[in-house]
């Protein structure tokens, strides 16, 4: 196999005071396709053997980041929290929305940098900072909250409401302060 598998489990089966965390398990999964040539070439005599074997293989990236990202899938770390490129390592911290927009900023500061705008672009870095801690704050609070929803501990969850929004309000600010699309596409009403 030349790519990557990755499995979607919305919810678990059940759920409730018995599964608190929301816990899921596969029974079985079955692949079908053909092994590309250049992969099955590829990784030498070691990476035979395994195949030979019957072994998984680990999906090789390259480099310092393809040695964690490496060992990481070899120790069954789902695929959706293995970052696939430095870029996605640097911001795995954040949730889901907060990395959408500092991956714009990243494709916007090599610009400011070309056109001799190193003040803003120093400016923008500040900003990336700032929104990887903010996003992983955000990160960690939500899933902190969904636990004690799981849990049936309503009132804790609910306490964690407001430092949420706070976080966002300042997420949002920022990504104004930046004239971003992203800032754009969350101000679109709704049709």
């Amino acid at each position: 196999c030349s790519g990557q598998v990755r499995l979607w489990v919305h919810e678990p089966a059940a759920s409730g005071p018995k599964n608190p965390y929301k816990q899921v398990a596969l029974a079985s999964v079955e692949l079908w396709g053909r092994e590309d040539a250049v992969v099955a070439s590829a990784g030498g005599a070691a990476a035979a053997a395994r195949r030979s074997a019957g072994q998984p293989q680990a999906l090789s990236l390259g480099g310092e980041f393809g040695d964690v990202a490496q060992v990481l899938i070899e120790l069954g770390i789902p695929l959706d929290l293995v970052p696939t490129d430095e870029e996605e390592l640097r911001f795995a911290q954040a949730d889901a929305e907060t990395r959408r927009l500092l991956a714009e900023l990243q494709r916007r500061r090599p610009r400011l940098v070309e056109a001799s705008r190193l003040g803003e672009a120093q400016e923008l870095s500040e900003h990336m900072e700032q929104l990887c801690t903010l996003g992983a704050e955000l990160h960690r609070l939500r899933l902190q909250r969904e636990r004690l929803l799981g849990a049936d501990r309503l009132e804790e969850a609910k306490q964690l409401s407001a430092p949420i929004e706070e976080l966002e309000a300042t997420r949002m600010s920022l990504a104004a302060l930046c004239e971003t699309d992203w800032w754009l596409e969350k101000m679109e009403l709704p049709e």
